[in-house]
């Protein structure tokens, strides 16, 4: 009779501690989730700030380029092809 007590009591004590188990794995889980939702908002904010950096400094070097062309003489035109100029801007601005 003292076993049957002793087992009962054991089997409680381990169904309470794999529902306490349980319990923290759960957690743990909603944890890790949200961990990984913050980190893709924040990879998400990093990669639309750096697109919208990059095309910002394209049309500054863009605008300045064009700036620099307004103010050269028609003598520079005149000695180069205007398909010239344009593929020049086209490869300066890629880089």
């Amino acid at each position: 009779m003292n076993y049957v007590i002793r087992q009962n009591k054991l089997t409680d004590q381990v169904k309470r501690n794999t529902t306490d188990a349980l319990g923290q794995i759960y957690t743990m889980g909603a944890v890790m989730v949200g961990l990984v939702a913050i980190y893709t908002a924040c990879h998400t904010f990093i990669d639309y700030k750096g697109h919208m950096m990059g095309a910002l400094m394209e049309r500054d070097m863009r605008n300045e380029l064009f700036d620099h062309y307004q103010k050269l003489s028609f003598n520079f035109y005149d000695e180069h092809r205007t398909g010239q100029l344009m593929t020049r801007i086209y490869f300066i601005s890629l880089f």
